[in-house]
């Protein structure tokens, strides 16, 4: 197998993270391997996605980790159905870069003022071998 360098890593995780994105909440139930078509995000309530910039993205402890700082929507009132969960989408062609459910389960907005709390971050680490056996 071929051995990619630590600074190789740096330098795809910051490819990968460079694109322009918007992170978003959605308010549907997902199937298996989604694409950006498949989520709903919420009607009402002030929502709007949010701008990624790569400027904002820590990667100090890279290419083990990226974190991204948490991002907070405050509502101005209630939207229908419960937020699932939030994710982001390429600006340039609108396609799907990754998605993740809520922790603590999906959430309602019912009050002006209520708020969801979004901690985006990536660990990377070797992947497992599916054909290794452990004895």
């Amino acid at each position: 197998m071929t051995t990619v360098t630590q600074a190789a890593q740096v330098d795809m995780m910051s490819d990968i993270l460079r694109d322009p994105c918007t992170i978003r909440l959605y308010v549907n139930d997902l199937g298996n391997e989604p694409t950006a078509a498949d989520f709903q995000e919420p009607d009402g309530g002030g929502y709007v996605g949010k701008p990624m910039r790569f400027q904002a993205w820590d990667l100090s402890n890279a290419p083990e980790e990226a974190v991204y700082p948490q991002q907070v929507w405050t509502f101005t009132g209630p939207i229908e159905g419960a937020v699932q969960g939030y994710y982001v989408t390429r600006n340039s062609d609108g396609r799907l870069r990754w998605y993740d459910q809520l922790s603590g389960g999906p959430q309602r907005i019912v009050n002006d003022g209520d708020q969801i709390k979004v901690s985006v971050g990536f660990e990377f680490g070797e992947a497992d071998d599916p054909e290794a056996t452990t004895e």
